[in-house]
């Protein structure tokens, strides 16, 4: 019926014109669309770090990977005396560098467009089991991770244009960000400082003792140069992981099961998946989970601690200690001009605050089951987190081939839907924001095939090339 309104009643319908118009629209309702993206040329980044041996590793032989610029690095089979491979990344860290180098090489400049100009960004450490990803991405009291270090970067440049607290509300159910009835807001602040009374110097965002006090925590962390000394932010987090291909909420310290209390009872199901839904412009988030108002670093490493601590984790041959989900901690950076006043937020209407937003993902390692000697659950986990790093390598590979085709129809589909963590990323994926992949890798000897450091190096600077940019920047 409604293909019969879209003819023109003057040109008679026969029986195959029909079966063609119809097969034909059936055809274009199956097909995914393909996505062509549009805007100013981006990158997506990728850096090598390498782990120096531990002394284990260096009972079994000598080092095969060596940096021989910053760029390249070369693989050397102990076995040959000619190259084996050569592999090229935007930036090489050598076992000389330490965290603070490698944030500063290739994670600061996402970190200074996500405060500067409200862009999103993706920073996603990956490789093998026990190659020291979760070192890269978390640390060490002594030298701090990509984490801690962001947190430091982005309070330290705010921390004198805050907003004052709960000024903004985040719906988790939509996770859309507006700006609280200035009423409520104050009303809020009244009663904890009556709950609290300890909090009450750390509520007035506009004390000089303060700001000195905390900046001294800042020794380490850059200030970043805002543009406009008028504008006010504000910083929610939260933290998710996706395990055996479901999201759930890292801040919830519920065991997953609860024990029967009396013999024959069964287990109470505490915990659930949390469902990944299509939000506003088409991008994925996670629905109902926990999203905190950050008012200091402290107060956001807390929650990176907190989330660390209920992260699954199990024992496998080659670490004791191995991620068996893919950890994603998320801020929400939001910023608003004040009022005529010059005393709190622009509260108007039609006037929406900015929220950019930066996820930094610990991505878990990749795992020969050989290696690993694993069975059971380990080898179940281990087989879907394979899968994930599978489709992610897939969705760059397409990221690639698109940018590389002259004809419009020669464009493939992002298959950003394949799995639970590629479509989480999707905006990423096809071109919002800016991307950052940092591949960690150690090679001992015992790796004596250019196939084995392919297997370990699939983010090669080649695979993750330039590609088209619909980046939504912040308005001055």
């Amino acid at each position: 019926r409604t293909l019969l309104c879209l003819v023109d009643s003057r040109v008679p319908v026969t029986a195959g014109v029909l079966n063609t118009c119809t097969s034909t629209m059936l055809r274009s309702r199956r097909k995914a669309p393909v996505q062509v993206p549009e805007g100013p040329a981006e990158s997506v980044s990728t850096s090598l770090r390498v782990r120096p041996l531990t002394k284990q590793e260096m009972l079994q032989g000598p080092a095969t990977l060596f940096a021989s610029s910053p760029r390249i690095v070369e693989f050397r089979n102990p076995k040959q005396k000619k190259l084996a491979s050569v592999f090229q990344f935007d930036r090489v860290h050598g076992p000389e560098k330490d965290t603070k180098a490698v944030y500063e090489e290739s994670t600061q400049p996402i970190v200074e467009r996500f405060v500067r100009e409200g862009q999103d960004g993706l920073v996603f450490v990956h490789g093998q089991t026990a190659s020291g990803k979760t070192y890269t991405m978390h640390g060490t009291d002594e030298m701090p991770g990509i984490a801690h270090r962001t947190i430091e970067t982005v309070f330290c440049s705010i921390w004198r244009s805050r907003a004052k607290w709960f000024s903004f509300d985040l719906d988790p159910k939509t996770s859309r960000v507006t700006t609280r009835p200035a009423d409520e807001a104050k009303m809020m602040r009244k009663a904890l400082r009556e709950s609290s009374p300890e909090v009450a110097v750390a509520m007035d965002v506009n004390d000089s003792a303060q700001f000195d006090a905390c900046n001294a925590s800042f020794i380490n962390a850059s200030q970043i140069d805002l543009p406009d000394p008028d504008t006010r932010y504000a910083v929610f987090g939260c933290f998710v992981e996706i395990y055996q291909k479901s999201a759930y909420d890292l801040l919830d310290s519920r065991p997953m099961w609860q024990e029967p209390k009396f013999p024959g009872d069964s287990r109470v199901r505490l915990k659930t998946d949390l469902t990944i839904s299509l939000g506003p412009e088409d991008h994925y988030f996670v629905k109902d989970t926990t999203w905190v108002e950050c008012h200091s670093p402290e107060q956001a490493k807390e929650l990176i601690e907190k989330g660390r601590e209920n992260r699954r984790t199990g024992e496998t041959k080659q670490n004791s200690q191995s991620s068996r989900s893919h950890s994603v901690f998320i801020l929400k950076l939001v910023s608003t001009p004040l009022n005529r006043e010059g005393n709190d937020v622009l509260r108007e209407a039609d006037v929406e605050p900015h929220v950019a937003q930066l996820c930094l993902v610990d991505l878990a390692g990749s795992e020969s089951a050989k290696r690993t000697d694993s069975s059971g659950i380990r080898l179940q986990e281990a087989g879907t987190i394979n899968a994930d790093l599978g489709n992610l390598k897939k969705c760059l590979e397409t990221l690639k081939h698109n940018q590389q085709c002259t004809k419009k129809r020669q464009l493939k589909h992002i298959p950003v839907r394949s799995s639970s963590l590629t479509r989480l990323f999707k905006k990423y994926l096809e071109g919002h924001g800016k991307v950052m992949c940092i591949a960690t890798i150690t090679i001992p000897s015992f790796f004596t095939s250019p196939a084995s450091c392919s297997r370990i190096i699939p983010f090669e600077a080649h695979q993750c090339c330039h590609f088209i940019s619909t980046t939504r920047i912040r308005q001055a």
